[in-house]
């Protein structure tokens, strides 16, 4: 995790956490939004996630990490790998579909349909 490759690749050691942001993030705009439509509350969660990448690779907070870790030469995201990370977000959201078989509770948030 602490190599010079870190958050270089299309794939890395963060991707299973933004998959996991994705699911909260589209969870907590569902709660927050009930009637937004579902591809309205995907636009949301890639708002945020493009967001917290611009952020995430700021030369202040690029700076702040090299400061507070063991990685003195790390130099953000790549391009790559920041499009993935929001991919992986996205794919969250959309992975809360698959996730059967969780308690009730899990699947309480889940768009309903509005035919009868």
């Amino acid at each position: 995790m602490w190599s010079p490759q870190n958050s270089q690749q299309f794939v890395d050691a963060y991707s299973f956490v933004h998959v996991l942001h994705g699911v909260i993030f589209f969870w907590l705009f569902r709660l927050a939004f009930r009637s937004a439509s579902t591809p309205m509350l995907l636009v949301a969660v890639t708002a945020c996630a493009v967001g917290w990448e611009l952020i995430e690779n700021s030369p202040f907070l690029i700076e702040r990490y090299r400061e507070a870790t063991i990685s003195a030469s790390y130099a953000g995201d790549s391009v790559l790998n920041s499009i993935s990370d929001v991919g992986f977000c996205v794919l969250g959201s959309c992975w809360r579909r698959g996730c059967r078989g969780m308690p009730r509770w899990w699947e309480s948030w889940r768009p309903r349909s509005h035919s009868r």
